[in-house]
């Protein structure tokens, strides 16, 4: 079975797509992945993938994250968050469990929860 970096993989439908740009709340349930830019807050029930060239001015909260671009706002994370070797977080991250890529940035203040907390 071939082993994979998380934050390499690709999964999710796809919700911006890039190029694209959507303003205000984004609410969505499944496999997600933004590839554009949102200006607002996005929840997701469900693993979020906010692309490399992407951009959120806004808020995240996920069951899980992978960050291979910019979110400018709080990160919430119920479950594992990672971030890729290009990712910004400008904004405090809650999580679970946490995965940095050598690279990643994170402008704010990390705080690890207790599963199911």
């Amino acid at each position: 079975m071939e082993s994979r970096d998380a934050t390499t993989a690709t999964p999710g439908v796809p919700l911006v797509a890039e190029g694209g740009s959507f303003e205000g709340s984004v609410m969505c349930s499944g496999d997600f992945r933004l590839d554009g830019e949102v200006l607002g807050e996005v929840r997701a029930v469900g693993p979020l993938t906010v692309g490399e060239g992407a951009r959120v001015q806004g808020g995240v909260e996920a069951d899980a994250l992978v960050l291979l671009g910019r979110v400018e706002g709080p990160a919430r994370v119920r479950g594992r968050a990672a971030l890729g070797p290009r990712a910004h977080l400008q904004g405090d991250l809650e999580a679970e469990r946490l995965e940095i890529s050598e690279g990643a940035r994170i402008d704010g203040r990390v705080q690890m929860r207790r599963a199911g907390s």
